[in-house]
């Protein structure tokens, strides 16, 4: 049997360490000759925080809301690769990065959904190292992708 990671998902937080993590995924798509698919998720309101938005706003001003933070987002993730390839001038993102994806709603959810339509042979993201008691009291992203990944997963360790 031949093991190839031909296909990665790297999954980000848009945290204060997200570069480092991105540095391992980028890195790993290097040294494996595989394309990377840089995935993060805005989480949206729960329906009962919807209503409550509704209360206050139309529907296009909520329209308008969510365009402007995807933009943001796209903002962000653009400006995390310029300054990689900043940094890694010989090896620019652009070798490896076959895709990047802003999605809305349930973290792992999608994250899980994503790998599996992309055929990931790895999952990459970062874990902020949360005790078992705060697992379970707020949850983990990291530990909810882990638990139901079917392909391997790489958790960077971003304590801060």
């Amino acid at each position: 049997m031949t093991y190839a990671i031909d296909t990665i998902l790297y999954a980000t937080d848009r945290g204060p360490r997200s570069r480092e993590v991105l540095n391992h995924a980028i890195g790993m798509a290097r040294r494996f000759g595989a394309r990377l698919h840089l995935v993060t998720v805005i989480d949206t309101p729960m329906p009962a925080d919807r209503n409550l938005y509704r209360t206050y706003l139309s529907d296009d001003q909520i329209e308008h809301l969510q365009a402007e933070a995807k933009a943001r987002v796209s903002e962000y993730l653009q400006h995390g690769l310029a300054a990689y390839d900043a940094e890694h001038p010989d090896h620019p993102h652009s070798e490896v990065l076959a895709s990047v994806q802003i999605l809305e709603g349930n973290t792992a959810e999608l994250l899980l959904e994503q790998a599996a339509q992309l055929k990931a042979d790895l999952i990459v993201l970062g874990s902020h190292g949360q005790s078992q008691l705060g697992e379970m009291l707020i949850g983990s992203v990291a530990h909810k992708v882990t638990m139901r990944s079917p392909v391997p997963v790489l958790l960077v360790p971003i304590n801060q």
